[in-house]
């Protein structure tokens, strides 16, 4: 993969209402995206042959504008800039002091997350739980981003004080309460899947549902392992890959340690000091329709009998929100459900990951779901014929990303996940 695939039109650093240039010297970018994460993350490393950063100097805080365009045919960039309203900030600096030149490293992220730090959500709200999400993210007195959002609705509405908390903390602690709106019309038979993330791209803010993303997404990017090499002008190059490294498949006994087949929940309410017993069982999500896997070809997993057994009893506080403002509360047995519910699916989603690295490809971000090729094992096989894993092939979610540039070394490196299989008994 030395090949030198892209082209870094601006690296600039405002400081003083003055523009500083930066990208003759940058020697390495590094930049990262994570559905667990609600800002991306860039490390710039250069070497400071003219004493720049030494005459400004560097303290923090400093507004960066980026841009990087890749040699792949549609011409993707990576582009955060000042005048966009998406620009990027210094968060921490060093410095390797040598005696012919000074080496700087950057930690650049959003400039969102200083409004993060700096602001509290301390209002109630009582409404769909995407609507509050939009509202606490371009709300001028909290985050106020400029940013685009990709929100997908939810059917299911939830009361609450926002009690000082930072507003990211505030998003991230409603993801597990947010429900699917593909599943909402099952509401009444406990069939709803719940379970979002909220994360940043290159594009802006995401806050997806886990099975919305995986059955309602468009334009599903292929990637092929490759048996013979390709060549740049190839047009799956750029979406090929050769290894891949297979982080973790269906931990059978890891899986029954964290409940993900079947667990049981005591849900305590300390308002009416109550408590609700919730038995959740993967085969039941399974057999009404709730919950397929993202490959319907492959055969399920078979357990003898054991995933109709509890393999772990948690006991937990019963989240069921602040008074709505009809005096309405909500129904404490369907609030222990939908909970039950979402830790049953993250769980599931991190069932089976993998590690893959391609030619630089600006084209991919966190969240988004591709269709992966991974080529058969066969002694059998022609040498310029490529033919695809039934299992292992399928649709996985990027979970992790980064783009990785330095000098003709340059790559994006993929970890990705998908839910586990159907269960039954022998």
């Amino acid at each position: 993969m030395a090949i030198s695939n892209f082209k870094v039109k601006e690296i600039s650093v405002e400081k003083g209402g003055e523009l500083f240039d930066f990208s003759r010297g940058v020697t390495k970018i590094d930049y990262y995206e994570d559905i667990l994460s609600p800002t991306v993350v860039c490390d710039l490393t250069f070497v400071d042959g003219d004493g720049l950063a030494g005459r400004i100097p560097i303290t923090g805080g400093e507004f960066v504008n980026l841009e990087i365009e890749s040699e792949f045919p549609t011409k993707q960039k990576l582009s955060f800039r000042v005048d966009d309203k998406n620009s990027l900030c210094i968060m921490n600096n060093s410095i390797s002091p040598s005696p012919q030149n000074q080496i700087y490293s950057f930690r650049l992220m959003s400039d969102d997350v200083l409004k993060n730090e700096t602001s509290r959500v301390v209002k109630k709200y009582s409404s769909k739980i995407s609507s509050v999400v939009q509202t606490i993210l371009t709300d001028k007195e909290l985050i106020g981003t400029k940013r685009e959002l990709k929100i997908d609705e939810t059917p299911n509405n939830y009361s609450f004080i926002g009690s000082f908390k930072r507003p990211f903390d505030i998003i991230t602690w409603l993801c597990p309460k947010s429900n699917s709106e593909s599943n909402s019309s099952n509401k009444s038979d406990g069939t709803v899947s719940a379970g979002y993330f909220f994360f940043e791209t290159k594009d802006g803010y995401n806050f997806i549902g886990i099975d919305n993303q995986f059955k309602n997404s468009s334009n599903v990017i292929e990637l092929f392992q490759s048996n013979t090499p390709l060549k740049p002008t190839d047009e799956k190059f750029y979406r090929s890959f050769s290894d891949i490294q297979m982080i973790k498949n269906n931990d059978v006994l890891q899986s029954l340690r964290h409940g993900t087949y079947a667990h049981t929940s005591i849900f305590y309410d300390v308002y009416s000091m109550e408590y609700d017993v919730v038995k959740t069982k993967l085969k039941d999500k399974y057999s009404s329709g709730q919950l397929k896997p993202s490959n319907p070809d492959v055969s399920s997993v078979k357990l003898n009998g054991l995933e109709d057994y509890s393999s772990r009893l948690m006991f937990r506080i019963l989240d069921r929100g602040s008074m709505k403002d009809d005096g309405e509360q909500f129904d404490p047995p369907e609030v222990a459900k939908e909970q039950a519910n979402a830790y049953m699916r993250y769980n599931l989603l991190f069932a089976n990951s993998i590690k893959i690295t391609l030619p630089l490809n600006l084209e991919l971000s966190a969240g988004q779901i591709v269709e992966l090729n991974i080529a058969e094992a066969s002694a059998n096989y022609k040498k310029n014929e490529d033919k695809y894993d039934r299992n292992l092939s399928g649709k996985y979610m990027i979970s992790k990303l980064r783009h990785s540039m330095l000098g003709d070394t340059n790559f994006t490196a993929l970890e990705l996940i998908r839910d586990s299989y159907g269960v039954e008994s022998e």
